[in-house]
């Protein structure tokens, strides 16, 4: 009877190890962003696409806590450790950013406190450089814009214009998750630019690999990109949505 039990919690033993190791992989479905949490033990992830013509933005976040022990922390782009080291650190101290066009990436991590924000993005641009602006509406759930062939090199050249309302006349939330666009001399927006306008304010944006997700707000946006002949990089991310204010008469 022992050897029958035994058998039972050996059986158990392995499902629960199954269970824990399926519960790593992890699919991500487009523009939802996904915080990942080390447990402070060592474990391993796997992150997927769930669509072929998005690509990763990454974002890793060390503890407040600074590391007491140490321990390795690796980002694969890729499957494993088959994949392409991407980066490695034996205590994480800083934060990273990176983006990544393959279909799988992978994190191996034992000991170091982390947090990862991650988020999978795709050319929304909807004709927006094509000529005539892009009419969007904002909703409670967010939505995105990008420069065409995000998170590849953006055409030298264009002019695009999107324009966003809200139609239940609440405010919008405007946040530049991810900035990558050429800056003129002195880091001044003249090469290429977004032009932000709303109500009566004008905000220029350049710079960088910037993930500083920066953000405005007002009832209306217009948002224009402008790229000169050369110096084309990545491009941008921005997201959008409606705001559900609640007003206190009492």
């Amino acid at each position: 009877m022992e050897n029958v039990m035994s058998s039972f919690q050996l059986i158990f033993v392995l499902l629960h190890i199954l269970k824990e190791i399926c519960a790593n992989n992890v699919q991500l479905h487009l523009f939802e962003p996904t915080i990942i949490a080390n447990p402070f033990h060592e474990v391993k992830y796997v992150l997927q696409k769930t669509d072929d013509d998005a690509a990763f933005l990454i974002e890793t976040i060390p503890a407040k806590e600074p590391c007491k022990k140490s321990g390795n922390f690796r980002f694969y782009e890729g499957s494993g450790n088959n994949g392409i080291l991407r980066f490695e650190h034996g205590c994480m101290t800083e934060v990273k950013t990176w983006v990544a066009d393959s279909n799988t990436v992978s994190m191996d991590v034992n000991k170091p406190a982390f947090s990862v924000w991650t988020l999978l993005a795709k050319d929304q641009s909807q004709g927006a450089c094509l000529g005539d602006p892009v009419n969007l509406l904002a909703e409670r759930r967010e939505k995105f814009i990008t420069t065409a062939t995000f998170p590849r090199q953006y055409p030298a050249q264009v002019n695009c214009t999107w324009r966003i309302t809200s139609p239940n006349h609440r405010n919008i939330a405007l946040t530049v998750y991810y900035l990558d666009v050429e800056v003129g001399p002195e880091w001044n927006c003249v090469f290429d630019y977004i032009r932000i306008q709303s109500d009566n304010n004008e905000d220029y944006l350049c710079g960088e690999n910037i993930w500083e997700k920066e953000t405005f707000y007002g009832d209306h946006f217009h948002v224009d990109f402008i790229s000169d002949k050369s110096g084309v990089r990545n491009g941008f991310l921005i997201g959008f949505r409606e705001l559900n204010i609640i007003h206190d008469d009492l």
